[in-house]
């Protein structure tokens, strides 16, 4: 069954995130420590040019905040701050549903910067009970892990505009959701607009993901809008279509724009990557003489700087270790016939459900090096590029004239084997 990575994460790398010591908080004080003083500011700047409408929408959210209940979760180099929303809190999205609210904060756990933040609705498939997100819940979701509890999980942005949905069942990814506009994939009895009237259809398209790897997508048809005509409801049938909308597009929220801006600053966090020379020592070993050591050492060849994938070798090596006597020190001294030294191939470790990764080898050098001394040493080097493409429609808030995100970077990695 494929994982579902949030692109809130990710994507910082969310969306997102990497290897590394990781440190966890579990409680609310951590968390405020390094966050609290940059919320208010955080806030202030999500208000800034917006109507008087959103700027009582954003701060119903901040009078809402839960501090003392907070917890973070770490991904890689950024910590997620998570702070329950009080009840008394009233969202559009899900009203008649039964909900836990939360406000989803990625930052820098180092300095408490706050790179982005959306509100997460939390329920179960019974829509008359809320499910309380658990801990951990999020840093499952980016590693590509099992949830503990089943539930459908809604995406807003900080003033209540629907981004999307994803759903679980037995811990797993089962389906996710966005609102798309395009042309309709069925012939619909729908009134032609008048003359010099602009439509755009709007649908409500669901992924669904099967334990075989397979995937089929459902496109829902929720209605037409034409220059400022917003009667058409949202698939749950609470609001119109016009309530999600940024900005430009007939609604009075989001920002397409920025939206795009820090998707793009996700994806690219995501795909950012490091390239450390692998040093690989032989296993510690009394064999010597005619007796040959053999073995496969794995290494990485690429690493991702803030999200969760490497790219991999495996290299094969096979020496003889023959025992010599220094009868002027006193000791014994070794040399090494690295007469095998192979890299069998590369491969590309992670997965992310909005992102498609993929590794290209394009070729490979192995060399031995000073063969049947003392410093006996192989040295390998792989090269090929790497493609992170966004992979689903983009989220109806942004623009469909924006490019997709789609980056391609050559690499190299080198590595040394010693053996001993």
């Amino acid at each position: 069954m494929k994982h579902f990575i949030l692109i809130l994460f990710s994507v910082a790398g969310l969306v997102i995130s990497l290897t590394g010591c990781k440190k966890e908080y579990s409680s609310g004080e951590a968390s405020k420590a390094t966050v609290l003083p940059n919320i208010a500011a955080w806030f202030a700047d999500q208000q800034k040019g917006r109507s008087p409408e959103l700027k009582t929408k954003i701060e119903a959210v901040r009078s809402s905040l839960d501090l003392d209940n907070s917890w973070t979760e770490q991904a890689g180099s950024i910590a997620m701050v998570i702070i329950p929303l009080k009840e008394s809190l009233k969202l559009v999205n899900n009203q008649k549903n039964k909900v836990s609210n939360y406000l989803l904060l990625n930052t820098n756990p180092q300095t408490g910067k706050i790179a982005s933040g959306f509100i997460v609705q939390s329920r179960d498939w019974d829509k008359t009970k809320s499910t309380a997100i658990k801990k951990g819940t999020f840093k499952n979701i980016q590693n590509g892990n099992r949830i503990e509890n089943d539930c459908i999980l809604t995406i807003l942005t900080i003033n209540d505009q629907f981004l999307y949905e994803s759903s679980y069942k037995n811990g797993s990814l089962n389906s996710a959701a966005v609102i798309h506009k395009g042309k309709k994939k069925d012939s619909l009895n729908i009134a032609l607009p008048t003359a010099g009237t602009e439509c755009t259809d709007w649908y409500f398209v669901t992924t669904t993901y099967y334990s075989d790897g397979t995937s089929e997508e459902d496109w829902q048809f929720i209605g037409q809008t034409c220059t400022e005509d917003c009667s058409i409801g949202d698939p749950m049938g609470q609001t119109t279509v016009c309530d999600h909308l940024p900005e430009g597009e007939g609604g009075a929220g989001g920002g397409g724009t920025n939206a795009y801006a820090d998707l793009f600053s996700q994806f690219s966090s995501y795909a950012q990557q490091t390239i450390t020379p692998a040093s690989v020592l032989a296993p510690a070993t009394q064999v010597y003489g005619s007796d040959p050591i053999t073995g496969v050492f794995t290494w990485a060849v690429v690493k991702s700087a803030l999200g969760s994938w490497n790219v991999m070798a495996d290299t094969k090596y096979s020496y003889y270790r023959e025992r010599y006597y220094n009868i002027l020190t006193s000791s014994y001294f070794y040399k090494f016939d690295l007469f095998e030294y192979q890299t069998l191939g590369s491969y590309y470790v992670g997965s992310n459900m909005f992102i498609e990764s993929t590794w290209t080898q394009t070729s490979v050098t192995d060399q031995v090096f000073n063969n049947k001394t003392e410093n006996t040493y192989g040295k390998s080097l792989v090269n090929g590029t790497i493609r992170h493409k966004y992979k689903l429609p983009l989220p109806f808030n942004i623009p469909t004239s924006v490019p997709l995100p789609d980056v391609t970077t050559a690499c190299s990695g080198p590595a040394t084997f010693t053996p001993r």
